[in-house]
């Protein structure tokens, strides 16, 4: 699953002071956990329960230094009262908005189909770490949870070579996809049916000509929100800006010439720059700890994934892998901003993956397709990618202390 999301890769150390780890770990990831959740889901990560202790710890400690005080209840990482604290369904407003966001968020739950529910049972006793749901719930057959473990360039090997097919990939990460959803809010439109029908279209295609459409068929990919794909919903970051596009970004036109399949979009928070997702689709829950003690948005569903904000970072710790590159060298025309002109951040558009070599798939077969003859503004750049001997003077072993 492709999902073209800006993020560059940082590394939450524990071990640095608490200025440095809070503003790593909640201010520089908030517009990575949408799709960060769904591709974590897709490739099983584990908290480190010390680092959450750490956490609330040096909260305590600096409310404490404020002159505050927090009971137990309120720190401690085992308590229920944890996950007592009232979080509201959907970002508030007056009564107009709050009627119009439950309808969205309406419409997003019916569009979630009855066979691919979670039941009560699983949903009422949620642990912290609700990776490994999708391979215990039932909803998933033992050969769509190994689809779903792929990363993209083997999704795409396999399809290229007649071992998958574009519909059973589809198929197996739309349903992993309904289920991430289900637990952690991730999605803001699902189509599966849409994208079923495009990976028959390929599948025949496949079949007829004995060759792929292009570097990325069959593989399922999803969409930020405020990326445009014709016919679906879509928004700027705020209620306002909701609307059903009527036409392909530059992105996902490209992304569809090169074969891939759309099936779900992804949440954002309220103006695309926040600390966490929360928006008129609701909160977005972190995989491994449940709301309120983390930010989220998109990493639930990746093999890759597309995304794009002015400042976001991605924090490792949902088990991905992201690059964020410079603006203007991967194509954003079309995409649905806050406002309009604003170009006092420069936004860029990058990938969220599975692995190291699903960034160069991507970035390789965009570039392939020569987004800047669409629209002059980009710089024409190849992309290339060094050979490791050739790096900082050739290949040196490490130096131990």
């Amino acid at each position: 699953m492709l999902n073209t999301y800006l993020r560059e890769v940082i590394h939450f150390t524990p071990h640095k002071p608490l200025s440095w780890g809070l503003k790593s770990f909640f201010a520089n990831d908030h517009c990575a956990y949408a799709t960060a959740a769904l591709l974590a889901f897709e490739h099983m990560v584990t908290v480190d329960r010390e680092v959450q202790s750490i956490w609330l710890h040096k909260t305590t400690e600096r409310n404490n230094d404020k002159g505050l005080e927090l009971s137990r209840s309120q720190t401690s990482i085992d308590s229920p009262a944890m996950s007592a604290i009232p979080i509201p369904e959907i970002a508030s407003g007056n009564p107009s908005y709050l009627a119009k966001a439950t309808a969205l968020k309406a419409r997003l739950n019916a569009q979630i189909p009855a066979d691919l529910r979670l039941p009560p049972s699983v949903l009422d006793n949620l642990p912290l770490d609700v990776t490994g749901i999708p391979a215990s719930c039932g909803l998933l057959s033992a050969a769509e949870l190994a689809i779903t473990e792929l990363d993209a360039t083997a999704i795409c090997q396999k399809i290229a070579a007649g071992e998958l097919t574009a519909v059973e990939t589809v198929t197996a990460f739309g349903k992993r996809a309904a289920i991430a959803h289900q637990l952690v809010s991730c999605l803001t439109d699902f189509f599966l049916d849409e994208g079923i029908a495009r990976a028959k279209e390929l599948d025949e295609y496949f079949k007829r000509e004995g060759k792929v459409i292009g570097p990325l068929h069959g593989l399922p990919i999803s969409i930020k929100d405020h990326m445009p794909i014709k016919g679906r919903w879509a928004s700027g970051g705020f209620l306002a800006s909701v609307e059903v596009s009527a036409e392909d970004c530059d992105m996902t036109s490209i992304l569809r010439s090169l074969g891939t399949v759309f099936y779900v979009k992804t949440n954002q928070p309220q103006s695309i720059m926040h600390l966490e997702t929360h928006s008129v689709y609701g909160r977005t829950g972190h995989l491994e700890v449940r709301p309120p003690s983390s930010p989220s948005k998109d990493p639930a569903l990746v093999s890759e994934a597309t995304a794009e904000d002015p400042s976001a970072t991605l924090a490792p710790t949902v088990g991905i892998y992201g690059m964020k590159p410079t603006e203007n060298i991967l194509p954003t025309q079309g995409y649905l901003f806050y406002e309009d002109g604003q170009d006092g951040f420069p936004a860029a558009t990058g990938p969220m993956c599975r692995s190291a070599r699903d960034i160069q798939l991507f970035i390789g077969a965009i570039i392939s397709a020569a987004p800047a003859a669409r629209y002059p503004a980009l710089y024409p750049f190849p992309w290339t990618v060094p050979a490791a001997t050739t790096l900082w003077g050739g290949a040196k072993k490490l130096r131990s202390a």
